[in-house]
């Protein structure tokens, strides 16, 4: 992974010729050498453990999910937030650096991976992945939303162009895959149910809910069409006490909240 220059190129001329042309660097060769060392190191770990799993699907989902758990998302810092030493030295990353560092880690576990620039509301990467042949579309950096609490979302993995297109604008340097594979994402390979009708994801939310409380589990979510996420939480706010109490659940108190698509309650006993 190249982290020691910016992509920029110098040009010295003799005359009207053109003499030489020489990366812009943005690392010392003594730095570069020491970061290095952290960045190979730390990328091992996380390979060895993809490795552990049997199939494609899994060891990228582990990539996912490490590179979001070891990595703050950062507006304003030195230059590696833009560079996969961000996420895997320093643990602060703007979206670059978390899809840098995300493609990088695929591409040492031998799957295709590039990153992929454009827009959604300001400048934006992310990164798709070749899993059996097929291209699918994973933004990192969407799935680590901003919140009081970590949070590990999978909204944005294995994303076809047309999904991704609701919320992305694809604006790269050379022609983007085509993305049209539904197989590899995250909730088809699951097997998780997305809900489309309000009534069904709150019913089902209200079910689960009491089974999990029953086993001391306290948390409970389900996964929405975007459509509907609204609504769902609206009769969250409106009825979920009442309705728990039905099936004979009587927690103190609960918060509700949602995730991407995903809407969940915690109960307190």
């Amino acid at each position: 992974q190249i982290f020691w220059i910016n992509g920029a190129l110098s040009y010295t001329y003799y005359g009207k010729n053109l003499k030489e042309v020489t990366p812009v660097y943005i690392r010392s060769k003594s730095e570069t050498a020491k970061i290095q060392k952290t960045l190979d190191k730390n990328a091992d770990k996380i390979v060895k453990k993809a490795l552990e799993y049997d199939n494609v699907f899994e060891r990228v989902l582990y990539l996912h999910d490490a590179v979001i758990n070891s990595t703050t998302y950062i507006q304003s810092s030195d230059t590696y937030i833009s560079y996969a030493d961000g996420p895997l030295v320093y643990g602060y990353a703007l979206c670059e650096g978390y899809s840098k560092a995300f493609t990088y880690l695929c591409q040492l576990i031998g799957v295709e991976a590039v990153n992929i620039m454009g827009y959604s509301g300001n400048s934006h990467m992310w990164s798709m992945v070749k899993l059996e042949g097929k291209w699918y579309h994973v933004d990192v950096t969407f799935d680590d939303p901003i919140s009081e609490k970590p949070t590990l979302g999978h909204d944005y993995f294995g994303l076809t162009t047309k999904e991704i297109s609701k919320t992305h604008t694809i604006d790269n340097p050379f022609p983007a895959p085509k993305a049209t594979a539904t197989k590899y994402n995250y909730f088809n390979a699951k097997g998780i149910k997305i809900y489309s009708k309000t009534n069904d994801a709150y019913s089902a939310l209200v079910e689960e809910a009491v089974k999990n409380y029953k086993k001391k589990v306290y948390r409970t979510e389900v996964v929405c069409d975007s459509t509907i996420v609204t609504s769902v939480m609206m009769k969250i706010n409106t009825n979920i006490f009442n309705d728990l109490a039905r099936y004979g659940c009587y927690p103190s108190s609960g918060i509700y909240g949602q995730l991407g698509r995903s809407v969940y309650i915690e109960l307190k006993p």
